[in-house]
């Protein structure tokens, strides 16, 4: 037997689930059965030709040519839609086929290039003419079908333009409602000029405030120069008798000009309402006879002192008035500024609605072009596809039936042989390979051997497995899988015994009884008692396990080997297990399913320190590989139980 150590841990589980060496040699080994069926059904074939009439079929091709605009995706997805089912419905209603939808399908296939955008459609039937008809009028209804999806995306697209159109006119007569009512309201007005206009009034009657300013300034002054000569001057000169009102002379003068002035201008005017405020301090000082100059008997009035006191008056009378005019020019300065603004504002936005309007006649327009194009469209709509050449009916019909028939047949009847083969390598989920049983039950293959099928590979099984007892320390407890393997399990512990050569002690219930290296315990079954039978160690029923550190030389040196023959399922096999080092588990090929090795861990109470030893190996697959999984690892390990 090939000694194939293949340790097949990729992080997962050592093996494989099917061994393909494995199914290989069984197909192998039936291949006669091959050739025989395929015979046979060639035969049936020939038979089932002769006797059938089977009619000949004719294939026509059109090719058409896609002259779309688009992407490659989109010229696969019209060329499926030559097979869709209105389309083959129309073409079962024009040729007035008696056949179903799936059927007439069957009968069309399509191929196309996607450097050429060459389309060539392909119909079967069973005379020439009928292909080609059928051919031809797929094609038609196909193109015919393009213009009406052509056309209805156009409408829809008119339908959409109508639709912005409307919004669009909306939009302007809106826009232009708005511009007309602020124009109503504004009245019709010339921005630029007015702008000038209201500028050039600003800025003169700020010119204007400044001149009465200084005006009033420089009048201010001449009245205190007035009034400081005056106080220097005496009243009066001589003797005579005078009752003089100055500001009674002055209220008559400005009474004249005032009227005088109101003929040629407006109301407003600056001049005007500073002669109304000169008459109104005229006519107060007036009353309350501050500028009247009196006198007694041959006492007179100092002129000089009159004319300084009358240019007081009159210097006090033009400050007031230039002051008031300068109120004024500042008012109108202020209303022609603010003027200014409301210009500007209204202009700002007489603009703003002049853009709106503007931008929604240029919507408006371009829509009105983009209907104008549609509707254009819709008159004159081309099937992006063009017919480049007709089906005509094909001279020949296609491969003779007949022929192809006895050809299937033996064909798939030697697949059908070979799968069949595969089957009955698998029936049942046998376990038969070492890498089929490393695999299911995730633990390593120390070895596989023939033996007992074949007795003299059992020096070999032993001479691989000694190849480890030096190195292996601690208690080997082999078991049986099923009740089968039970003798199995005590002959290969009996080997492994013997070459240890070592004296062990083994608790059969609270006793201890010595082993001899040439004899071996047999276990009651589930009894306390045992009987010496011959050589190496085994354990029955209820008893407890031998450890190594109860050996007479020292503990953990050497390996004792010893067989389990209580009941292959139950507590006292797991208590054994987690006492032993490591548990070797003899399991006969093909005789347990993938299930059952799963749970060899579950029934010896253990994840760790568990092999497989297989044995009864079909010769034929032992060239396949013997060991699978960590090997050296077993034989290192230690009890489960301390």
């Amino acid at each position: 037997m090939d000694d194939l150590d293949i340790d097949e841990e990729r992080g997962g589980r050592p093996g494989m689930p099917v061994d393909l060496g494995r199914v290989l040699h069984e197909v192998l080994r039936y291949w006669r059965v091959v050739p025989i069926v395929g015979a046979l059904a060639a035969v049936a074939g020939v038979v089932y030709a002769s006797v059938t009439t089977i009619e000949n079929t004719y294939t026509a091709r059109a090719a058409i040519l896609w002259e779309g605009k688009g992407s490659r995706q989109q010229l696969v997805t019209q060329v499926n839609s030559v097979k869709l089912p209105v389309n083959l419905a129309e073409v079962r209603r024009r040729l007035k086929l008696n056949t179903s939808i799936d059927k007439l399908r069957e009968r069309i296939s399509l191929s196309f290039d996607r450097d050429s955008l060459l389309v060539v459609v392909n119909a079967e039937a069973p005379s020439a003419r009928d292909s080609a008809e059928l051919a031809n009028t797929l094609v038609k209804v196909f193109l015919e079908y393009q213009k009406r999806v052509e056309r209805a995306q156009r409408e829809e697209h008119l339908q959409l333009i109508e639709a912005d159109l409307q919004v669009a006119q909306v939009n302007l007569a809106n826009a232009r409602e708005a511009q007309a009512t602020f124009n109503k309201q504004l009245g019709l007005v010339d921005f630029s000029t007015e702008r000038q206009q209201a500028l050039e009034q600003a800025l003169n009657m700020k010119e204007e405030a400044e001149k009465a300013l200084r005006s009033a300034e420089a009048e201010e002054a001449r009245s205190r120069k007035l009034a400081a000569e005056a106080k220097r001057r005496p009243r009066t000169r001589s003797q005579e008798t005078t009752f003089v009102n100055q500001d009674q002379v002055l209220l008559a003068q400005k009474k004249a000009q005032l009227a005088e002035e109101s003929a040629r201008l407006a109301p407003d005017h600056p001049t005007i309402l500073a002669l109304k405020a000169q008459i109104s301090t005229l006519a107060r000082r007036a009353r309350a006879g501050e500028n009247v100059v009196s006198g007694g008997v041959n006492v007179s009035a100092n002129a000089e002192y009159e004319a300084l006191q009358s240019g007081v008056t009159q210097a006090d009378i033009a400050r007031e008035m230039y002051m008031k005019q300068h109120e004024s020019f500042l008012e109108l300065e202020a209303k022609a500024r603010a003027r200014l603004q409301d210009l500007e504002r209204a202009e700002g936005q007489a603009n703003e609605l002049h853009s709106r309007v503007e931008l929604a006649v240029e919507q408006v327009a371009a829509l009105q072009k983009q209907r104008l194009q549609a509707q254009d469209g819709l008159r004159s709509i081309v099937s992006p596809f063009r017919i480049v050449t007709p089906a005509v009916p094909p001279e020949a019909p296609d491969e003779a039936s007949k022929s192809t028939t006895v050809v299937r047949f033996p064909i798939a009847a030697m697949v059908l042989t070979v799968l069949g083969l595969v089957g009955y390598s698998l029936r049942g989920l046998r376990i038969h390979t070492a890498r089929e049983a490393g695999y299911w039950a995730n633990t390593p293959v120390i070895a596989s051997s023939t033996w007992p099928r074949d007795p003299e590979t059992l020096t070999a099984l032993v001479d691989e497995l000694s190849d480890h007892v030096p190195t292996a320390k601690g208690t080997t407890l082999v078991v049986g899988a099923r009740p089968n393997e039970v003798p199995m399990a005590r002959e290969i512990a009996y080997w492994l015994g013997n070459v240890t050569g070592w004296t062990q002690k083994a608790l059969v219930g609270e006793a201890s009884i010595a082993i001899e290296p040439d004899r071996m315990i047999a276990g009651g079954g589930g009894g306390s008692d045992s009987v010496i039978i011959g050589r190496g160690g085994m354990i029955g029923g209820g008893s407890a396990l031998a450890r190594t550190d109860q050996v007479d030389r020292e503990p953990h040196q050497v390996m004792v080997a010893q067989a389990w023959d209580g009941p292959t399922h139950g507590p006292s096999l797991r208590r054994a297990a987690r006492l032993a080092d490591r548990v070797l588990v003899v399991v006969a090929s093909g005789t347990l399913s993938a299930p059952a090795i799963m749970q060899l861990q579950t029934r010896l109470g253990r994840d760790s320190g568990v092999g497989l030893l297989i044995v009864g190996l079909d010769p034929a697959f032992v060239k396949l590989p013997d060991r699978v999984g960590p090997v050296d690892s077993f034989w290192g390990g230690r009890a489960a139980v301390a």
